[in-house]
């Protein structure tokens, strides 16, 4: 997978009990292990993980060619 990750942070503010400190620090082992999974590829499934990577590896070239029909469009609509 790509080189550089994504951090995520759970806000659990708003899920009660569901997902207390206590349960999350029961669960880390699996958490890692997923995590683990997710980005060395090596779960079922992993011939679906393209958008892992898909913040830091796309195709540059179509995302400009994106961007400048988005400025022609916005510029003939105005």
């Amino acid at each position: 997978m790509g080189e550089k990750r994504m951090s995520v942070r759970l806000n659990t503010s708003f899920v009660g009990e569901a997902a207390d400190a206590a349960k999350l620090s029961a669960i880390q082992p699996e958490i890692t292990a997923a995590h683990e999974k997710l980005h060395n590829g090596t779960g079922a499934g992993n011939a679906f993980l393209g958008w892992v990577d898909l913040p830091v590896n796309y195709d540059k070239e179509e995302f400009a060619r994106i961007k400048a029909a988005a400025e022609k469009i916005k510029k003939d609509s105005e």
